[in-house]
């Protein structure tokens, strides 16, 4: 939702380059499903590529200036992606991702003050970030509380990857026969 209200708002390509971010850190955290800890967290560096590459373009992007608001207050919310390289004693990810969530806000608030009672989209905008915000310290807490859980009965984090890019040059193989 978070995307289609950056595109319903004229935010050019944000929608996009949210949906490529995120997805970035979901391909992490499939890749630690599927496999033991690496003995260095640097490993995982060239998986997280494509969310750098998103976040990157995102900080690039010239928008109108009505809004600048906006595209501070989503760059304060994708700081949040990082989470997956938190570990104790540096921080949990959880307390990590919270973190965003007031920088955000701070953002966001001028926003609703801007719009209150004018532009409901606009409202729409904040609730989301803050939304996607709170229920991924939920999910942290439920699943990764002291940092990227992953698979001690799984392969090396070198082989999940080759396994799950296999997976998804499969997938758009099936997705482009007649019979799907």
């Amino acid at each position: 939702p978070l995307a289609q209200t950056c595109d319903a708002l004229n935010m050019e390509a944000t929608g996009k380059l949210l949906q490529d971010a995120w997805e970035g850190v979901r391909t992490i955290v499939v890749l630690a499903s599927r496999s033991k800890q690496p003995a260095e967290l640097q490993e995982l560096h060239p998986h997280l590529k494509a969310t750098q590459d998103a976040v990157g373009a995102l900080r690039q992007l010239r928008l109108h200036r009505d809004l600048d608001r906006h595209h501070k207050a989503l760059l304060e919310m994708v700081g949040c992606l990082s989470w997956v390289l938190q570990k104790p004693p540096t921080m949990l990810p959880a307390n990590f991702v919270n973190e965003t969530l007031g920088s955000a806000e701070f953002w966001s608030n001028r926003i609703r003050k801007d719009f209150k009672g004018k532009d409901e989209t606009q409202i729409m905008f904040c609730n989301q970030i803050k939304a996607v915000i709170t229920e991924l310290v939920a999910y942290i807490q439920n699943y990764h509380k002291t940092g990227l859980a992953w698979n001690p009965r799984g392969v090396s984090l070198a082989e999940a990857a080759i396994l799950l890019q296999d997976e998804a040059s499969a997938g758009d193989e099936d997705s482009g026969s007649p019979t799907n």
